[in-house]
């Protein structure tokens, strides 16, 4: 095949997944990966680099649109971490 193996991309999916089998005994699907680091990124790049560097952005936060979807993000990123723990814990 002409596909190229891209370490970059690849290697992240391989730690995530060794991480959630060794750590929690969860079996960790792609879509977990994809939604995990999705909604992580989009939370960092909101409440550490654009607060981080605006001190008003967190005092007017409530008319931003893009906070609301970081606050989305985070919370999203909160239920899969419950979801790992729940299942975790019925193990």
């Amino acid at each position: 095949t002409d596909a190229t193996f891209d370490p970059s991309i690849e290697l992240p999916k391989v730690v995530f997944k060794s991480i959630m089998e060794a750590a929690f005994e969860y079996e960790s699907t792609p879509e977990d990966f994809d939604m995990f680091t999705s909604n992580f990124e989009e939370g960092v790049h909101e409440f550490v680099l654009r607060q981080g560097t605006n001190p008003l952005r967190k005092a007017f936060s409530f008319m931003i649109p893009e906070v609301w979807v970081a606050k989305k993000c985070c919370s999203a990123v909160q239920d899969f971490g419950k979801k790992v723990l729940t299942a975790y814990r019925e193990n």
